[in-house]
């Protein structure tokens, strides 16, 4: 379950909900924003569901990360993430905040965190609570009208995460 569990870890870093924003926006700041969100949620409502292909679809084909010190490419992103779909019985609740955004051109930077409980099946199918806290850098490509993540970096964990109410997932 050990390889699991970090697998879990990883993805739930990239788990994203719809997000809160705590800077004052511009009128392209707001629609990038609102545009980032939804892709976030794209993202945990297809993982909710169990479907690769939308996660499939948002990630750039070279995408690159470097996820609590591990560099990955596009390839072990995704299979990580299948593996914890299977792992993974339901989501229980799941913020995120965008703490900054930069923009050029058709490249946005955002700085988020997030926090997220799951539920996971252990290997003798008794239920177990995994919560995370992460801040990472995520870099999104706007290509052809729709955003694509192009890079994610974890800067961090968020110690004792604590459960959050903007949205939850059940």
């Amino acid at each position: 379950m050990k390889k699991k569990t970090g697998g879990i870890l990883i993805v739930m870093a990239f788990l994203m909900a719809l997000a809160s924003v705590a800077f004052p926006a511009s009128s392209q700041r707001k629609q990038v924003i609102n545009a980032l969100s939804n892709e976030y949620g794209r993202y945990i409502r297809a993982f909710a569901a169990k479907n690769m292909a939308p996660i499939q679809n948002q990630i750039v084909s070279n995408w690159t990360g470097r996820i609590h010190g591990t560099t990955m490419g596009r390839s072990d992103l995704l299979q990580l993430t299948a593996d914890a779909m299977e792992s993974t019985s339901h989501i229980e609740h799941m913020c995120i905040h965008i703490k900054k955004l930069s923009l050029k051109g058709n490249v946005a930077t955002a700085t988020v965190s997030d926090i997220a409980s799951l539920v996971l099946n252990e290997d003798d199918g008794t239920p177990r609570k995994l919560a995370s806290g992460t801040l990472r850098k995520d870099t999104w490509v706007r290509v052809n009208g729709d955003w694509k993540l192009r890079r994610s970096e974890t800067l961090g964990t968020i110690p004792n995460p604590e459960r959050c109410n903007l949205v939850r997932y059940q």
